[in-house]
């Protein structure tokens, strides 16, 4: 995963700030994160994979939220951070077991 696309998911899906709440939900080393976000050090692949898998969960939920109509009306407001709270907690557990979301 290249540096850019890196930063761009783990910032959507950990908000601003991101680095600090990555390294907690996963366990990586935050000294690790800030080096994978400089392009000092590569992404490893399990993280990648958990990252673009949360991705797509939040996306698959968004799809369905607009084809069942208006996201509000199902409670997925972006004030009502559950689902994110949800899918960082995924991502971390995912990391820590060493396994990759499917």
């Amino acid at each position: 995963m290249e540096r850019t696309e890196f930063i761009t998911l783990a910032s959507g899906l950990f908000g601003e700030g991101w680095q600090k709440p990555l390294a907690d939900a996963t366990g990586v080393n935050a000294r690790s994160v800030r080096r994978m976000a400089s392009g000092a050090q590569p992404v490893p692949q399990r993280l990648a994979d958990a990252l673009l898998a949360a991705r797509r969960v939040l996306d698959l939920i968004a799809d369905l939220a607009d084809e069942y109509g208006d996201a509000d009306e199902i409670e997925m407001r972006a004030a009502d951070r559950q689902l994110v709270e949800w899918t960082k907690a995924l991502v971390g557990v995912s990391i820590r077991r060493g396994e990759a979301l499917q």
